[in-house]
């Protein structure tokens, strides 16, 4: 499936920026700007992998991707449904219509690890979510800052069969838990 990321992020511009802003305020090293970056390209890869027919909103997944953690700026507890308001506020000010609104939503409000997806959107952002958890520049964050992953550990050993939703997500897996490995290789043995 082919996807005019430049397009998208031009027509979205005034949102991505704030999104962007949002996500530097952000103190948790393992949901940095880097983390979005991860998430948004594991997003565009996952959509790219799905066969050409599949209806999907191809930008309700970037707008949703792009907010779906600024609910952290305001508390850890529950900051998926704070992500959801500062998204409704932000697309409400520029005057996006309600289906949009309702769609991105859906698509951020059960990302986490433990919900359940109700729109496929929403399975593509989970998928992109938690694919990054094994994203090279999150570990080498958490390294250099020494922020533990200890909650991250527990996941890897159900994420790629339990977790991750589309085939093609679980083959960007396999793919990106062998460059982690290479950096953790690299890192423990040749202090690179």
């Amino acid at each position: 499936m082919y996807i005019n990321e430049e397009q998208i992020r031009k027509k979205h511009k005034v949102i991505i920026t704030k999104a962007i802003k949002l996500s530097k305020q952000i103190k948790d090293k393992g949901h940095s700007y880097e983390h979005l970056t991860d998430v948004i390209d594991n997003m565009i890869d996952i959509i790219g992998g799905l066969p050409d027919d599949t209806k999907i909103d191809i930008e309700v997944c970037v707008v949703a991707a792009y907010y779906h953690d600024a609910g952290r700026t305001v508390t850890e507890e529950g900051y998926e449904k704070y992500s959801v308001e500062l998204l409704k506020k932000e697309l409400e000010k520029e005057g996006y219509n309600k289906k949009f609104i309702k769609a991105c939503s859906d698509a951020i409000i059960h990302h986490r690890w433990n919900m359940m997806p109700t729109t496929l959107e929403g399975h593509v952002l989970k998928d992109a979510d938690k694919i990054s958890l094994i994203g090279v520049e999150r570990w080498k964050n958490c390294i250099n800052h020494k922020h533990r992953i200890d909650s991250t550990l527990k996941l890897l050993t159900v994420l790629r069969n339990n977790l991750l939703y589309f085939d093609v997500s679980k083959k960007i897996y396999d793919e990106k838990v062998v460059d982690l490995i290479q950096v953790l290789y690299n890192y423990i043995f040749l202090g690179k």
